[in-house]
């Protein structure tokens, strides 16, 4: 009996390893030069980017579902630049995703050209230079970002946390949130609600907010210093801030300055309440 106990053990960490073996289908390193070029895109799955301390930017990819085997991995990529897609068969019905985990270098500078999925989440967090992340159905979540971030979806939501750079957030049809902003941003959708708080002004700089279904909430330092209007079609306008208005006062509207002017704020609304809060 203590021999069938060790052998069918045995059989099954033969059986654990070989399932873990194969549940990674993709894995490799590269090492390119700071400004290189970063393209990672999943024609079905998640896309995760994060940054960590080595020095090589890795990619692992997992082939997820029934027709797993049908979908491959292809690699363009050189000495310059990275560029990692998957590809699925001209064929419908096909059950399978890609999922790609990609780490990088926290602390060195790469252009994210084109971190993507068409159906899928978008995570990207702790990494340093220029990013584009895009979602064409599902959610896109950016954290700690040393540089400035496009991030959009087609249909999902949108969230861009601790920005070191200009930020432009945008959802064709789900809540975009934008939090500790230190740059210029741009952040609308076309469903949904847009809520900001920008924690340090860029002097001159222009801001834009806006949703044609939902409520526009900002949140800015006490020393704002805007041109401001602020519209809504059917809502309430409210401003923290003491303004000086130009032309017809209006529930629905307010167009005016505060400060000395010199940047420009614009937030509006079809349908749901404008409001501009001090922080």
């Amino acid at each position: 009996m203590d021999k069938a106990l060790i052998y069918l053990t045995g059989l099954l960490l033969i059986c654990l390893a070989a399932a873990s073996a194969s549940a990674q289908d993709f894995q490799k390193r590269y090492q390119i030069g700071p400004g290189g070029e970063v393209r990672v895109h999943s024609s079905s799955g998640n896309v995760h980017v994060s940054g960590y301390d080595g020095q090589e930017i890795v990619v692992t990819a997992y082939k997820e579902g029934r027709d797993r085997d049908w979908v491959s991995i292809a690699d363009h990529s050189d000495a310059s630049h990275i560029d990692i897609s998957s590809e699925h068969p001209r064929r419908n019905n096909v059950h399978a995703s890609v999922r790609f985990e990609v780490e990088v270098p926290r602390s060195q500078t790469y252009e994210f050209s084109n971190i993507s999925t068409s159906s899928g989440d978008v995570r990207v967090s702790s990494i340093t230079g220029k990013l584009i992340a895009h979602s064409s159905s599902g959610n896109v979540t950016v954290a700690d970002v040393s540089g400035a971030v496009n991030a959009t979806s087609s249909s999902g939501n949108v969230s861009v946390t601790n920005a070191q750079g200009d930020v432009n957030a945008n959802s064709s049809s789900g809540n975009v949130g934008v939090n500790n902003a230190r740059g210029e941003v741009s952040a609308r959708t076309s469903s949904g609600d847009v809520e900001v708080r920008i924690s340090q002004l860029k002097p001159g700089a222009s801001y834009d907010f806006g949703t044609s279904s939902g409520n526009v909430t900002v949140s800015v330092p006490a020393a704002l210093d805007a041109e401001v209007s602020m519209s809504t079609s059917s809502g309430s306008v409210n401003c923290d801030f003491p303004i000086t208005v130009q032309g017809k006062l209006s529930p629905h509207r307010i167009h005016g300055v505060i400060g000395g002017g010199s940047g420009k704020i614009r937030m509006e609304s079809s349908s749901g309440n404008v409001t501009l809060r001090r922080i």
